[in-house]
């Protein structure tokens, strides 16, 4: 099995979400994470509507180019520490 989708499994997911305290990309996680830390899985909403699922903004890092043809953008080196430079996701 690839690194990929054993870190996607259900057990995986669970483990990781209890140990960072987030949501598990794998709903099914929920019923092993509730197992492993009681109300865990409403806790860290693994058991959401797909609505809030769809509402999740994954960080991404900043780039030189912003995909758009702008440059907004700029290495994480460059926007540590300067307020008013963010990533997109």
């Amino acid at each position: 099995m690839s690194w990929i989708k054993w870190v996607s499994t259900p057990k995986v997911q669970a483990q990781q979400a209890i140990y960072f305290g987030e949501t598990p990309a794998n709903t099914k996680a929920c019923k092993i994470m509730d197992q492993l830390s009681k109300g865990s899985c409403a806790q860290y909403h693994a058991n959401a509507p797909a609505a809030y699922f769809n509402s999740i903004k994954f960080w991404k890092t900043p780039v030189k180019a912003c995909g758009n043809g702008q440059k907004q953008l700029h290495g994480l080196h460059e926007v540590a520490g300067k307020p008013g430079l963010t990533s997109r996701g």
